[in-house]
């Protein structure tokens, strides 16, 4: 196992831990819902790592595909995937710290801070998409090289 892989699955293990114990710390709506979620995201994560091998070949077969694409589609689409699960977990972490859903939460904000949400998101995706593409040609180069 390399370093890289290592502090992978340290860091699968650590976040694991630490979302187990946060309904220790604070109060949790919704706990049932907490635990069925978090069990299928460790079943995932666990699964996964079993599997990482297959899960390399498939990635070097796709980005093999999506690198064809050029920089500025793949940028694009991988800003908008961040972008969508970092509104999900705002809206699922609403839902369980607070017990609001996203339209209770949305009408709480005047619109100059709506305006602002959705500039940081946004900018915080297109960071994310920049940085998945270097990260993605990193590994793909790496995979290639081995």
């Amino acid at each position: 196992m390399n370093r890289e892989r290592a502090v992978q699955l340290i860091g699968t293990i650590v976040t694991s831990l630490v979302l187990l114990l946060i309904p220790l710390i604070t109060k949790i709506d919704y706990p049932i819902w907490y635990y069925i979620g978090l069990m299928i995201l460790i079943g995932i994560a666990i699964y996964r790592e079993v599997t990482y091998k297959r899960y390399e070949k498939k990635f070097y077969q796709k980005w093999h595909e999506a690198r064809k694409r050029g920089f500025a589609f793949n940028m694009i689409w991988q800003s908008i995937r961040a972008t969508l699960v970092l509104l999900a977990i705002i809206a699922i972490f609403q839902l369980f710290s607070y017990g609001s859903t996203w339209s209770e939460w949305l009408t709480l904000f005047t619109p100059t801070t709506l305006i602002a949400i959705v500039i940081v998101v946004v900018t915080v995706g297109i960071i994310a998409g920049i940085y998945s593409w270097t990260e993605n040609e990193k590994r793909y180069n790496d995979m290639k090289q081995d």
